[in-house]
């Protein structure tokens, strides 16, 4: 209810501030997002209605507003239930985030930004709920300061209380986040750099406990200090540098994280490419959901190094005089996750190799293929993937449509009550999407997609536990629409 109170304070703020604001000369642009959302199959239906809302407001050089918010609501709420003929009636493929924080279905709105920016020459300052893109990992209400003192340095500050998109035993005078970062900039030599601070102390769940059929949530205070460096430079277009650290400072320094990536594009062969490699050291948890999301439930984040390399090769230069193909370019890549003990491989943390090749088919008259195969291939518990898939896309000029289909084929090993279970899924999917601006005021969306389903089992001991041969479930069947409306003004 705490944060319910303080969406609807802010919600009335920010859209008053523009009425009066309206008396004078603004600029000032809002844009609508309505969607309408339906699943049926398995005997379950789920429907969805929302409406998102972006406002943004220049009042004059130096002062403007943005409003972000969405309303949710789940017209036919969560069906369970077991039919007539022993068939069982559930709609949990289709719930989502919004169904698990909103049991009760009833109305949702959340307000992702709301806030006042003032800014001149040398100084920007935004008041209210706000993201912060240098510390990307946390949305809070409070202040978030910028000084540029020259051309090369910004400063940044800023202090709040951290947002939670649910109501989840929310206390915001137990919870606070702030930090300062620096970032330097030398467009001439193309080279920046980021050091960055952060604090958060956070009011989080840390157990699930059943008493009595009733769940049962145990929460503590956890405090998270975050340090984070990153370097960029870019030697010529064919060699682009990114490189980012992280560490836990408190109570005693550790290396968290280190990314590294290159990119560039060789114009003299039309070849591009992007290498990467990440190393986690240390094992994540216990610290804020903004760092490590679901921890809670997926247990921590063990060690692991990852490498991979993605090259995207066109053949323009061999279809100039072509009447048919406007260019072909052809996509190969790789990727390599090694956990660095082998001791801490499980299904959360796994460890595999992946590959993908695909091709794209630029057409005269702006029709295009896509073709695509995705492999990947795990060590220990087997959690093999194939995904070969295409879609067709035709443009015109105010009017997009794209058909395309994929089939996914999944073998996998789990521990159920300490028995090992292999199973093999397979799936089919065909969908069609299309964008049709109407006008500068009005775009509209809708994309429908139909999946069929089967489970096979070597293994299933719920049903036969000595079965030698597949036990193959009953396939499944699902449909969606999704038709979005926005109005721009």
């Amino acid at each position: 209810m705490v944060q319910t109170s303080i969406n609807f304070l802010i919600g009335c703020l920010f859209f008053f501030i523009p009425i009066q604001g309206l008396l004078y000369s603004v600029e000032a642009n809002l844009r609508l997002d309505n969607r309408f959302q339906v699943q049926w199959g398995d005997n379950a239906t789920d429907t969805d209605i929302s409406q998102s809302q972006l406002l943004l407001i220049q009042f004059d050089p130096s002062f403007s507003l943005k409003y972000s918010g969405i309303l949710k609501k789940d017209l036919d709420g969560t069906t369970s239930k077991i039919l007539p003929g022993f068939i069982d009636s559930t709609d949990v493929a289709f719930r989502d985030y919004n169904d698990a924080i909103n049991p009760k279905q009833t109305w949702n709105y959340f307000i992702y930004e709301a806030f006042v920016e003032y800014k001149n020459p040398y100084f920007t300052v935004d008041a209210g709920r706000q993201y912060s893109f240098d510390f990307n990992t946390i949305t809070f209400d409070g202040l978030l300061m910028n000084y540029k003192p020259f051309d090369w340095t910004r400063l940044t500050l800023f202090a709040g209380i951290p947002w939670h998109a649910n109501d989840y035993n929310y206390e915001p005078l137990k919870e606070q986040t702030s930090g300062a970062g620096l970032h330097l900039e030398n467009y001439e030599q193309n080279l920046m750099g980021d050091l960055r601070y952060m604090f958060l102390r956070e009011n989080l769940p840390v157990a699930i406990t059943a008493v009595h059929d009733t769940t049962v949530m145990t929460y503590k205070n956890i405090e998270s200090h975050y340090l984070q460096a990153n370097v960029g430079y870019e030697a010529a277009k064919w060699l682009k540098t990114y490189v980012f650290f992280s560490s836990l400072p408190s109570p005693k320094f550790l290396p968290m994280m280190m990314d590294v990536n290159v990119y560039g594009h060789f114009e003299n062969i039309l070849l591009d490419y992007k290498a990467g490699y990440s190393n986690q050291f240390i094992s994540i948890s216990d610290l804020t959901d903004k760092l490590t999301s679901y921890s809670m439930l997926l247990n921590s984040s063990a060690p692991y190094q990852n490498i991979n390399l993605f090259l995207y090769k066109s053949i323009y230069d061999l279809l100039q005089n072509s009447k048919i193909f406007e260019d072909i370019q052809l996509e190969l890549g790789g990727e390599k996750r090694s956990i660095t003990k082998h001791t801490d491989i499980n299904q959360y943390n796994p460890e595999y190799l992946m590959g993908q090749i695909g091709f794209i088919l630029a057409m005269r008259g702006k029709l295009f293929f896509h073709v695509y195969y995705d492999a990947y291939k795990t060590t220990g518990l087997e959690n093999t993937t194939n995904a070969l898939g295409g879609d067709i896309t035709k443009k015109w000029k105010t009017f997009t449509m794209s058909l395309g289909t994929e089939f996914n084929k999944y073998q996998y090993q789990t521990y159920y009550s300490g028995t090992l279970i292999s199973d093999r899924f397979d799936s089919r999917d065909v969908f069609i999407r299309m964008n049709w601006l109407l006008n500068k005021h009005v775009m509209l969306k809708l994309d429908g997609a139909y999946s069929w389903a089967r489970l096979a089992s070597l293994s299933d001991y719920l049903l036969d536990s000595s079965a030698s041969t597949p036990l193959i479930s009953r396939s499944r069947e699902y449909y969606k629409l999704d038709f979005n409306a926005s109005l721009l003004f």
